[in-house]
């Protein structure tokens, strides 16, 4: 089950609320994340992308839950094949790319690094639409990025690198959904674990023994819009509903919980380790010991 399926059993519970416009779906997106996140590592994967820093601030993936590595990069060279270069030209995301960087190498005739080289970079590939185009972006220089002193590290991983770059130049802190930078501009390289995603970037509710980890989303969604209404409608059966979905997440977070922890996921690690495959594919990184 994907996020948007969720949100739809949400509102054809809501149906009457949503109906009268009473129901807020960016509100509920976020409770679904967060709902998500309780659960801590037991359902989350690991995940690589780049990030653009402008103003000293970059967005965090919407999915992003821990911290696993991260590097200063600057841009190197786009690589695509002949016929696709048209296509890459006309998206938007080339041409901002672009405006931020005067060297950026926009030849597109040969991959800026060649195997073999002494040549250490991130490689990012990235598709259009129907997937059937793609562009590789490269990243060289990477730095090794420290961790803001007195920063609270509760969003890293154990053992994640950024915890001994003493010696670094260039430090970051992450503050709610932004990584906050000592530098102006630039991109960082991000490895950290998140929320599993499909191929359209929905988010996935993996489904465990007793399959209570839906339950306890929808339910806390539905007790919320309710307590929300509790002071904008003339329902009088509000409270009760209330009431009574408040007990149903209750029973549906800790068997959901217990589920998690102690009897495992079913099918759930294999999509995992499919996933990972799946990301680490569309990145290379190479670096020496930091």
């Amino acid at each position: 089950m994907t996020r948007k399926q969720i949100i739809a059993e949400i509102t054809t519970q809501l149906k009457q609320y949503d109906e009268a416009g009473l129901v807020d779906y960016i509100a509920i997106d976020l409770w679904i994340r967060n709902a998500l996140r309780e659960f801590g590592g037991n359902i989350m994967e690991a995940q690589e992308t780049t990030i653009e820093v402008k103003n000293s601030k970059a967005q965090l993936p919407v999915n992003f839950y821990s911290l696993a590595l991260a590097l200063k990069c600057e841009p190197m060279g786009v690589y695509t094949k002949k016929e696709n270069r048209s296509h890459l030209q006309s998206s938007f995301m080339y041409k901002e790319r672009l405006e931020q960087s005067t060297y950026w190498d926009n030849q597109l005739g040969e991959v800026p690094c060649v195997e073999g080289q002494d040549c250490k970079f991130v490689r990012e590939e990235v598709y259009f639409h129907d997937k059937t185009k793609k562009a590789e972006f490269f990243y060289d220089n990477l730095t090794p990025l420290k961790l803001k002193n007195g920063y609270k590290k509760v969003r890293c991983d154990q053992g994640c690198p950024n915890l001994e770059f003493y010696e670094s130049p260039y430090e970051i802190a992450i503050q709610g959904n932004f990584i906050q930078t000592n530098f102006k501009d630039g991109y960082i390289y991000l490895r950290y674990r998140g929320l599993p995603t499909d191929e359209s970037g929905d988010i996935i509710i993996p489904e465990i023994q007793r399959n209570k980890l839906p339950e306890y989303i929808q339910y806390t969604c539905i007790r919320r819009t309710l307590q929300n209404l509790l002071l904008n409608s003339d329902d009088p059966d509000v409270i009760q509903k209330y009431q009574l979905f408040k007990q149903l997440e209750n029973e549906a977070y800790l068997a959901a919980k217990n589920d998690s922890i102690n009897e495992g996921m079913l099918g759930w690690k294999e999509l995992i380790k499919r996933n990972n495959r799946r990301f680490t594919q569309k990145f290379e990184l190479m670096y020496s010991n930091l």
